[in-house]
């Protein structure tokens, strides 16, 4: 959070984007950490921080966004709410951890960076900021990524298809 925050204090000079709102949810398991945060969110008067959300919230929440950020710098798995945003049809961009990169795919529906940099972070949030056209194609991508991917129909088919094969190779031998 807070490599995004400083990224938004670097958006927050560009006078080519458009007024925007950036509202990032969660909660902190850090209070150091969580004071570092509010005190650059407070300079940023387009900046809101909010307690997580669930069920109908985090959907409006989706709903209401036009990009979804998630930059760990520490590994993971298959974030869920990843997924979760490309289901709502979002661009996203985040860091190469864990399978991160089995639902965000760089240039396609998303960008996928190496390392939560604010200046890397800054150069992707202000061109999907700026270019609705790259926003909106980026977004039909990860809805369609979703659909191919992750439905639970796609999921079992795959699943099916791992055990097919694996069931074909012991009755071979």
């Amino acid at each position: 959070m807070l490599e995004l925050l400083q990224a938004l204090e670097k958006v927050k000079g560009d006078t080519k984007l458009p007024a925007f709102e950036f509202v990032a949810y969660g909660s902190w398991d850090n209070p150091h950490y969580q004071a570092q945060c509010e005190a650059i969110a407070a300079g940023l008067d387009f900046v809101q921080l909010r307690s997580s959300v669930s069920g109908g919230d985090k959907w409006q929440a989706f709903a209401d966004a036009d990009i979804f950020v998630f930059a760990p710098k520490s590994p993971e798995g298959h974030p869920w709410s990843v997924v979760e945003a490309i289901a709502a049809g979002l661009p996203v961009v985040s860091t190469n951890r864990g399978a991160i990169a089995q639902s965000v795919r760089d240039g396609e529906n998303g960008f996928l960076l190496e390392n939560p940099e604010p200046t890397e972070l800054a150069e992707k949030i202000g061109l999907l900021l700026k270019d609705g056209g790259l926003r909106e194609k980026m977004g039909r991508e990860s809805r369609r990524l979703y659909e191919n991917q992750f439905t639970a129909s796609a999921m079992t088919e795959k699943f099916s298809g791992v055990f097919e094969k694996i069931l074909s190779e012991k009755c071979a031998e």
